[in-house]
C-alpha cells in the first residue's frame, strides 16, 4: 500500500482575494469517490496540521482540503497580550479597488464560507463524493467551522457533517 497521499496546491477565490488551500487525496483504492473533509485552520501550527491531514487522508481514506482562514484575534487579558500581527479588519469588495472594514470574525466566516461552498460545488472534480462532505476546524478556526455548519443547516445546504479535528467525532 502506498503510504503517501497525492497532494496539490489549490487557489480559490475568496471574498478579499485569492485563498490558497492544500489538497490531499488518498492513493487509488476500492472507494472511487471517498468523502471530502474540509479542514479550516488558523495556520498556527502548519507542520502539525499537514501531518494530521496526511493521516486523515490515508487512514480515513478521505480527500482532505485544508485552508487557512483570516486570524481571529483573541480578546487580550492582562496575562495574554494581543496576538501579533492583528488582522487589519478590511476586505476588498468589487470592483476590488475599494476596501471596507469588516470585523475579524465576520471576515473569517466569509472566507470559510467561500472555501466550503467551493468544496461542495467542486467535490466531483476533486475525486470526492459530493454527497459526503465533512467539516473540521483547527485552533481558533474550530469556532468558525461550527458557525459554517450552523449557516449550512439554516440555509438548506446539502448535509454537512461537523467533525472535531482532535477527537474525530461527528457533531
Amino acid at each position: 500500500m502506498n503510504s503517501t497521499p497525492r497532494t496539490a496546491a489549490v487557489q480559490l477565490r475568496g471574498p478579499s482575494g485569492p485563498i490558497w488551500a492544500r489538497l490531499y487525496r488518498p492513493p487509488p483504492g476500492e472507494d472511487l469517490q471517498p468523502p471530502l473533509l474540509v479542514v479550516l485552520s488558523d495556520d498556527s501550527e502548519p507542520e502539525e496540521l499537514a501531518r494530521r491531514c496526511e493521516q486523515l487522508c490515508l487512514r480515513g481514506r478521505l480527500v482532505v482540503l485544508t485552508c487557512p482562514i483570516p486570524p481571529i484575534p483573541e480578546t487580550p487579558t492582562p496575562d495574554r497580550p494581543p496576538a501579533d500581527p492583528p488582522y487589519d479588519g478590511t476586505v476588498a469588495v468589487p470592483p476590488y479597488d475599494v476596501t471596507v472594514a469588516v470585523p475579524p470574525y465576520d471576515g473569517a466566516v466569509a472566507a470559510a464560507r467561500a472555501v466550503v461552498g467551493w468544496a461542495a460545488d467542486h467535490a466531483g472534480e476533486l475525486e470526492a463524493d459530493p454527497a459526503r462532505l465533512y467539516l473540521a476546524g483547527s485552533g481558533t478556526a474550530a469556532a468558525v467551522a461550527v458557525e459554517i455548519a450552523r449557516l449550512a443547516a439554516d440555509e438548506g445546504w446539502p448535509d454537512l457533517t461537523l467533525y472535531d479535528l482532535l477527537e474525530g467525532t461527528p457533531r
